[in-house]
Order: structure tokens, then sequence, then C-alpha cells
């Protein structure tokens, strides 16, 4: 898998919404609420290039670069991001589209008994 959100110790479980609503309710949760947010740029064009040819974009996405290397980019980014109120404003919105498609890739879950 060349996911590079798979990066030791980073991550170390993998779970789909639906596997997580399943693993709370075999736990006994009654009410489950999960939300999806953030993504990695750096997935994205690596993700968006595979299959292309001939564009700079597909150049990058197959340049070889760790999985590690693509996360901690991610941070860096997401340091940045967080400096200004403007900035913050705009990953606040990404991150509001992301929830509302489901399509992020970080699982927030509050769950009750």
């Amino acid at each position: 898998m060349d996911w590079s959100v798979i990066c030791a110790p980073e991550h170390l479980h993998l779970l789909s919404e639906k596997g997580v609503r399943s693993l709370c309710a075999e736990a006994g949760f009654r009410k489950v609420d999960i939300d999806t947010e953030g993504t990695n740029p750096f997935e994205l064009v690596k993700f968006r290039g595979r299959g292309r040819k001939n564009d700079l974009l597909s150049a990058e996405a197959s340049r070889p670069i760790s999985g590690c290397d693509r996360v901690n980019a991610g941070y860096q980014l997401n340091e940045t991001l967080m400096k200004s109120g403007p900035r913050r404003t705009v990953k606040n919105i990404l991150n509001g589209l992301l929830r509302l498609s489901h399509l992020g890739d970080s699982l927030k879950i509050k769950a009750e008994r």
C-alpha cells in the first residue's frame, strides 16, 4: 500500500466509518457520532498523478518520496495554515467540506453508552 498515513508510530489502526460504527455497537455504545476531516494534500497529488503521463503533477506524484516524508510535509503545511486567522479560516472551511462529504482521512468519534 502506498498511502503515507501508514507511517509508524503515527497510525497503528486503519478503520472505516462503517467499521467504527460496528465496533462501537458491539461494545454497547448506543449513540455514535463520527466526523471525518483532514487530508494530506500531498496524498491528493500522489493519487491524482497515478496513471497520468507527461504532466508536471504526474511527475511530482511519481517522484520517489517516502510516506513518512509526505506525512511530515503535511504537518508542516498544517502548521503554516494555523499561523494566521485567514489561513485557519481556509482550513476550517476545507475541513467542513470534508465532514459534509465524509471524505476526510481522520475520524473523530463521539460515543455514548
